[in-house]
């Protein structure tokens, strides 16, 4: 949900020194106004620079496919911070960027940190001073951040007819399997079943024999898999092998 504390900032009158970041729990394509906004080297923390008013924010899966989309209203010299968890945007808090983008950042000969390359904070079109030792060199017109790539996103695959889902016992023990409140499968003592279900969202249950209730249950999106393989264990919740369209309960 994107919280309303984002609207309570006065935007000063100049736009464009604001920024935004994303932390995910897991990857996805992230756009602002249709740019890519990649994630940092070490983290999925992705960040955009150069923003001010309001911005459109949308997420991708790897396919291409659109998750969800969100305007973000962003104050200038101010970094929105929001999360990405269980297809969830949450902008949480907006805080002072320090120094504010716009302001040089500049290590002066004799203070700490002299002898340093450092490249100073600025908006897109703004000087770029370098401080080298005691040299200062000033570049015109260059842009402290660069410009994110646009975003290219290929059609996705077409979704399969059927899909094969494949439930493998780990334990041995009889259970039933429920999709959509139909038991599909009967475990007797084996190690694996298959059946074919159709693409889309299924809720899965897996019951003791003979038992009207289950013992783990979840939410399973195929999206474009032709194939997902879960695995049971009594009294455990469902591991899904090789899919991440599975969401426990």
């Amino acid at each position: 949900m994107i919280t309303a504390l984002l609207l309570s900032f006065a935007l000063p009158a100049d736009a464009g020194t604001g920024a935004l970041t994303i932390r995910s729990e897991n990857p996805v394509v992230i756009a602002v106004d249709g740019m890519l906004v990649p994630f940092s080297e070490d983290a999925l923390i992705a960040t955009a620079y150069g923003l001010g008013g309001q911005h459109q924010v949308s997420l991708h899966n790897n396919w291409g496919r659109e998750i969800q989309s969100h305007v973000i209203e962003v104050p200038n010299d101010y970094e929105v911070r929001c999360t990405w968890a269980r297809r969830t945007l949450d902008c949480y808090e907006a805080v002072p960027l320090d120094p504010p983008l716009g302001m040089g950042v500049i290590v002066a000969p004799g203070s700490p940190g002299a002898g340093a390359v450092t490249v100073g904070v600025g908006t897109y079109g703004t000087d770029v001073t370098v401080t080298e030792s005691s040299t200062t060199t000033t570049t015109v017109g260059e842009p402290a951040f660069a410009e994110p790539e646009p975003v290219v996103f290929e059609p996705p695959p077409p979704l399969p007819d059927r899909v094969e889902l494949i439930v493998r016992s780990t334990d041995g023990q009889w259970a039933d399997v429920v999709v959509d409140g139909k038991v599909v499968m009967e475990f007797r003592n084996e190690d694996e079943k298959k059946v074919w279900i159709t693409p889309g969202i299924h809720t899965v249950e897996i019951r003791e024999f003979m038992q009207d209730q289950g013992y783990a249950t979840g939410r399973l999106d195929t999206g474009y898999a032709a194939r997902v393989t879960l695995g049971i264990t009594e009294d455990t919740p469902v591991v899904c092998y090789d899919h991440d369209g599975w969401y426990a309960q």
